[in-house]
């Protein structure tokens, strides 16, 4: 009844001669019968698919416990969470209170990207909006809402966004606003503000016939933009698909000289870009008034495939300044994977294909040449045999000091501190760059960035660091609009709502790959996902639900050329490597047939091209706006080596000292007392020295401040408050002021002088600090003087303790060179006898040598 392939058996001639008038009956029971068994095993393989479903539950649902109640107990919610309590909190008729307190403060609901909004979302708004033409909400001052939001351009299915919940809500919307009696508006903007008309000719061409229209545009519809840039130039172009150049075939019998190659039709393609945009930027942009740069354009493709890497090394080659993809995955760049292959030799130095890798990449620097002459013959591992004859090749002993200088760390060391090691101060980062340029600097800090993370948050350990960061796909994403002028590489998904004066669409060959193992299937307005291993596990129900995902996976497909198309404000390429069957739905192919809708030009080459003049003034800048692009330091090196330079040599800091410490540092023997201060006295005597010396300090500090009048009354007021100092307040007094009116000191005491002065300066190499008690700084001299407490002074300049002559010699060379050419003239003050003594310059130029 059923073929092998599980059809039903088609009988052709199966009866003979004698059966001939039975046969139409026969045919109809074999029929039956085969659709009775077609039916058994289309139960049978629904009985399979749900035992299959419910071993997968039974390993997902404590998965999924777990999360959740990891999440609760770190007080964390996702943005998927949040969206969810969200909804029930304003759904759930027990919170109508939360709606209620909402209503009175909400007076418009502004809706934007409406196209990409999931039915959760929407359902967010319902809720919000719900009351604005309903009961008293509706009567109370006009409350609206305005949603923006293109069909055409929703392409975010993987975030949840739905079509149908658009249509549904805006119907909603409309309802319950002309049910309130309010005013409905369905706004449409058909003018195009961004693109030239041959971008936008060509974009209604594509979508104008055709199975690109599904999921785009409306049966019966009519897609035509308004020019908004009448007169602008621009241009649209089709290039004939690359196909791969197929090697020389090499004769029978023949050996080769050299290596057979082959070039794909991705890496010509890649090589013919890297000619366009080289010769493009020679010209001018004439809707901008000036020269094509590199920031002008924008290569757009529909996922992160091999082209991108041959555009990007292409343009590297050519000098063109290139962003590179917009989002990579840290794992797969490869001087992360250099680093990750050394840690796993440092982890396992018996892995000798990790061992290996850390030889030939830059880390170690050997080429497959001599890779090949360490490896070849060995007795053991690979390890072992770059120890056992590192000295018989002098490259072989830089990998093996590389190695060995992070091997004995590794299980001691952090994953940061280790890798900062291998990256810095052993030139790991300076080879890196030196092979991958300076795009691996990126990946590389990122990596840095991840170990520092995970050493703080988590131990020290290598292989989990190495672990958790392969199985995490760590992807860094790029801030489109942050770079500088530079050739930027993206998906279509990341360019929405971007756009470039000239749009480059290589990747138009392949359909969206077919989800075929997990299908989400629509069960009372639920999605339920189901999973299917197999297609021959495949029940009939199932099938049809596989060709609705698919219808709405080619759909969004199609919407996402729309996007890409109108990125283009001046100029789009469309172009594509050749592969051995071309789906007649790609984009190649509609744009191809779009082109055949336009009266395009046919090029030398063989290239579609629909432009025009310019013809109205250019409504661009004169100049390009140039986004800054910020070079490493200096210090970071640059090609080809990438060495870093070495800081400049740091000059020696000055030894700091404080005059009245000097020698104090020469010699202990100076912490004595002085030998001119008499034998030690008992302890009452030396404190009522000190309150003595303290005293006289204060009052010679103060005193001058005030008219000669006032001076003796208030010092004498303010030793006659003090118990130990009122005997001999009298004498004290008449002491300090006969300082204060000695004829040569008057300026020192007198109007612009100061007390407790601040002077620091490098005095014969060393760091002079500290703070004169008076110094006067004249037109015609400097005095500065420094009060001693000494119990028993000198009575000669000749009994001056060494210590006292080497700390006013250094204030004095400070004054020196503030106050070049005037003389400086230096004074002790010996407090206990209240009197000024001058230090002669002899004695300050001998302490000045110490």
């Amino acid at each position: 009844c059923l073929t092998k392939a599980g059809g039903i058996l088609t009988l052709h001639n199966y009866c003979g001669k004698a059966l001939a008038n039975l046969e139409p009956a026969i045919k109809a029971e074999f029929a039956a019968e085969a659709q009775r068994i077609l039916l058994i095993q289309d139960k049978l393989k629904l009985i399979r698919l749900l035992k299959i479903n419910n071993a997968l539950l039974e390993i997902l649902l404590p998965v999924a416990r777990a999360e959740r109640n990891t999440k609760t107990l770190a007080a964390e919610l996702s943005y998927g969470d949040l969206i969810s309590q969200t909804r029930e909190l304003l759904i759930d008729p027990g919170a109508a209170w939360v709606l209620y307190k909402l209503d009175g403060g909400i007076e418009h609901l502004l809706l934007d990207e409406v196209q990409d909004t999931a039915p959760r979302q929407w359902e967010i708004a319902n809720a919000i909006a719900a009351e604005f033409f309903a009961g008293e909400g509706a009567k109370a001052a006009p409350r609206s809402i305005f949603a923006v939001g293109d069909p055409k351009q929703s392409i975010f299915s993987f975030q949840g966004a739905d079509l149908k919940s658009f249509d549904l809500y805006k119907g909603k919307f409309k309802a319950s606003a002309a049910g309130a009696g309010r005013s409905w508006l369905d706004g449409a903007l058909s003018v195009s503000f961004r693109s030239t008309e041959p971008v936008l000719k060509l974009t209604d061409a594509v979508f104008a016939e055709g199975a690109t229209r599904n999921g785009v545009i409306a049966p019966g519809e009519v897609l035509q933009h308004g020019v908004s840039r009448v007169g602008q130039a621009g241009a649209a172009t089709l290039w004939p698909l690359t196909e791969a150049a197929e090697a020389e075939e090499i004769p029978d019998w023949d050996v080769s000289e050299n290596y057979q190659s082959a070039d794909s039709s991705i890496a010509i393609l890649a090589c013919k870009l890297g000619d366009y945009i080289e010769q493009r930027l020679t010209r001018m942009l004439p809707a901008k008034n000036r020269l094509a740069r590199p920031g002008d354009f924008l290569i757009l493709v529909r996922s992160r495939g091999a082209i991108v890497g041959a555009v990007t090394s292409e343009l590297k080659a050519r000098g063109i300044d290139v962003a590179g993809l917009d989002r990579m995955v840290l794992p797969e760049q490869p001087a992360v994977s250099d680093m990750l292959a050394l840690c796993d030799a440092l982890l396992l130095p018996e892995d000798d294909l990790a061992f290996a890798q850390f030889l030939v990449s830059p880390l170690g620097g050997l080429s497959d040449e001599s890779l090949m002459e360490l490896a070849m013959n060995r007795p053991g591992s690979l390890v072992g045999a770059l120890y056992a004859r590192a000295d018989e090749r002098a490259e072989w002993q830089a990998p093996k000091a590389f190695y060995e200088a992070l091997r004995a760390r590794a299980d001691f060391d952090t994953p940061f501190v280790l890798l900062a090691d291998a990256l810095g101060v052993l030139g790991g980062r300076a080879r890196l760059l030196s092979r991958f340029g300076p795009e691996a600097a990126e990946p590389l800090d990122e990596l840095l960035a991840e170990a520092l993370q995970f050493s703080v948050a988590e131990p020290g350990s290598l292989q989990a660091f190495v672990q958790r960061l392969r199985l995490s796909g760590q992807a860094i994403k790029r801030e489109s609009e942050a770079g500088g002028d530079e050739v930027r590489i993206m998906t279509v998904h990341g360019a929405k709502g971007l756009q470039a004066p000239i749009v480059i669409l290589p990747d138009t060959v392949s359909l969206p790959q077919e989800e075929t193992g997990l299908l989400w299937m629509d069960a009372e307005g639920v999605k339920l996902p189901l999973f299917c291993p197999r297609k021959e596990l495949r029940p009939n129900i199932l099938a049809t639900a596989q060709a609705a995902q698919r219808d709405a996976q080619i759909e969004e497909y199609n919407r996402l050329l729309y996007v890409a198309l109108t990125r283009a404000e001046d100029e789009i390429l469309i172009c594509g490597a050749g592969r051995k069957t071309i789906p007649g739905n790609c984009w190649y192919e509609a744009v191809k047939a779009g082109f055949a809708r336009l009266p395009a030009r046919q090029a030398e080459d063989g290239a579609q091209v629909y432009d025009c003049p310019q013809e109205a003034p250019p409504d661009g800048a004169s100049e390009a706006r140039v986004k800054p692009v910020v070079s490493l330091p200096p210090w970071a090196g640059a090609a080809p080596d990438w060495r870093a330079t070495p800081p400049p040599k740091e000059q020696a800091v000055p030894e700091r000292i404080v005059p009245s410490r000097i020698v104090e540092e020469t010699s202990r023997a100076a912490l004595a007392i002085s030998p001119l201060a008499g034998p030690q006295t008992p302890a009452a005597k030396r404190i009522a020295a000190m309150a003595r010396g303290t005293a006289v300090h204060a009052l010679l500090q103060h005193l001058s401040g005030l008219p000669e009048s006032a001076r003796e009354n208030a010092a004498l007021a303010y030793l006659k408050a003090q118990p130990a100092l009122a005997p001999e307040a009298q004498e004290i007094c008449a002491s300090v002021l006969k300082i204060l009116h000695d004829p040569a000191l008057e300026a020192l005491f007198g109007p612009g002088s100061s007390a407790e002065v601040p002077l620091a300066g490098v005095v014969a190499g060393r760091e002079v600090g500290g703070a004169a008690d008076r110094v006067f700084i004249g037109a015609e001299e400097i005095i500065v003087a420094d009060y001693k407490t000494d119990r028993n002074p000198p009575l000669s300049p000749a009994g001056i303790p060494e210590k006292y002559a080497v700390q006013l010699a250094a204030y004095r060379a400070v004054l020196r060179q503030i106050h070049p050419g005037r003389p400086v003239r230096c004074v002790l003050v010996w407090t206990a006898r209240a009197e000024a003594m001058a230090v002669p310059d002899a004695m300050l130029d001998k302490a000045a040598l110490a």
